[in-house]
């Protein structure tokens, strides 16, 4: 097949996003680089490409993120029903590139993360904080606009289930935390690399995202191998970045959005998108040759891209 032959192409992808939990754990003293991508075959229509079995929720997975925010399946969380304690790193913390984002490898500041039982998604207590990565540009939705940039805070629980606190990032101003983060970036531009920053001051960063109301939802990892059951709470409250260091961080980090992904509990949408051009089930169309299966397997692939690319929202431009 057209598409399939990329699994032959490509070594398995690594876990971005859950990176330090159980689902992808960390090698002391070495920086693994990601061989999953965003363009091209290792990109977000080909990571079941990647690694068929590993990989298969993100080609078939009914929950998958991100998403479009508000949207139905997703809930209001009031911050008081949130408690995120996350002690300072006055000595800074390591910051890594992953090849496919940088993180800040957190476990040590000893944060925690425990959701009230009057949540939608039930109660959550123990879950503590592993690290934190970012996106460019923003990989969920604000009322139908992405924003300059995201933030995920990746929390693991005793029996390994993963909740991430995620908040947009706009480029208007130095804020809490991201511009100690960035003014380092630049030592790790390359895939592999590791780098302390500054202290950083996360309790800040606590208080501010505790400010608001959270959207609440189960979806998925948004990188391979897009497990399902994570517990998402998108902060209302916008972090800021100077201009400046956004700059630092695009230079280094580059594009790393997977596009939104279909209405929870509906179809993924790459299976939506395989269909297209389908005739309906019992339509004879003529007799098929092996030329004519070719070519409607690569325009499934074809009309793939082409309805996630209908989703797609221009990258802002920070003022």
């Amino acid at each position: 097949m057209w598409v399939a032959l990329a699994a032959h192409l490509i070594t398995p992808a690594l876990s971005g996003c859950a990176y330090g939990t159980a689902i992808e754990p960390r090698v002391e003293g070495s920086v693994p680089v990601n061989t999953f991508g965003y363009i091209g075959l290792a990109g977000p229509i080909n990571w079941v490409g990647l690694d068929p079995e590993a990989n298969a929720l993100c080609g078939i997975g009914t929950r998958q993120s991100p998403i479009g925010l508000p949207s139905p399946g997703v809930s209001a969380l009031q911050a008081t029903s949130v408690t995120l304690s996350i002690p300072d790193l006055p000595n800074g913390a390591p910051l890594e590139n992953l090849g496919t984002t940088v993180e800040v490898a957190a476990s040590e500041a000893g944060g925690t993360l425990e959701v009230g039982a009057d949540s939608p998604l039930g109660a959550l207590a123990g879950f503590r904080l592993e690290q934190l990565h970012f996106h460019l540009p923003s990989e969920h939705l604000d009322n139908g606009t992405s924003r300059a940039m995201e933030m995920h805070m990746v929390f693991e629980g005793e029996g390994g289930q993963v909740a991430v606190v995620a908040a947009f990032v706009d480029a208007d101003g130095p804020g809490p935390v991201l511009e100690d983060v960035f003014s380092v970036v630049g030592d790790v531009a390359a895939p592999g690399s590791v780098v302390t920053t500054p202290g950083l001051a996360l309790s800040e960063l606590a208080r501010v995202l505790s400010a608001g109301q959270f959207q609440t939802y189960s979806g998925s990892l948004t990188t391979p191998p897009c497990t399902e059951g994570v517990t998402w709470l998108v902060s209302t409250e916008t972090l800021s970045i100077s201009r400046e260091g956004f700059e630092r961080a695009r230079d280094v980090i580059g594009f790393n959005a997977r596009f939104p992904q279909n209405t929870l509990g509906e179809p993924n949408i790459l299976q939506v998108a395989s269909q297209a051009g389908v005739p309906p089930e019992g339509e004879v169309v003529g007799e098929a040759t092996a030329s004519d299966t070719e070519d409607a397997e690569r325009m499934a692939s074809i009309a793939a891209l082409a309805a996630v690319m209908a989703t797609w929202v221009p990258i802002p431009i920070p003022p």
